[in-house]
């Protein structure tokens, strides 16, 4: 039931919230925490250095590849794009001038406007 169910607030003062004394004295539990924050603390500080490092270390060869990327997309792919686009668009422009004269033929108007004089 939800009326039996209590959170347990640690009291005030010298007590650890069961209802005894603590056989820790606050100031020492104060200690404790700051040591293991300091430590918590340094150990991120290491871990931030050795990335730092490590990404600085890296960092040459990855611009390196990067450069090696963009030259690669300039002097490839773009030209190839560029081949390949301008061979679909006429390939379209075929298409379309196919669709033209057939349009054209079969109105008998030669208008290419196909609306059967509507």
């Amino acid at each position: 039931k939800l009326q039996d169910l209590r959170v347990a607030e640690p009291a005030r003062g010298n007590s650890s919230g069961t209802g005894r004394q603590s056989s820790i004295a606050p100031r020492a539990r104060a200690a404790d925490t700051c040591s293991m924050a300091n430590q918590t603390g340094d150990g991120l500080r290491d871990l931030g250095r050795k990335v730092e490092a490590k990404f600085n270390e890296k960092m040459p060869r990855v611009e390196e590849e990067v450069k090696n990327v963009i030259a690669y997309l300039n002097d490839e792919v773009v030209p190839g794009v560029r081949d390949n686009s301008s061979r679909v668009l006429r390939a379209a422009a075929d298409q379309l001038a196919k669709l033209a004269e057939r349009l054209d033929r079969g109105t008998g108007s030669g208008t290419g406007r196909g609306t059967g004089g509507c």
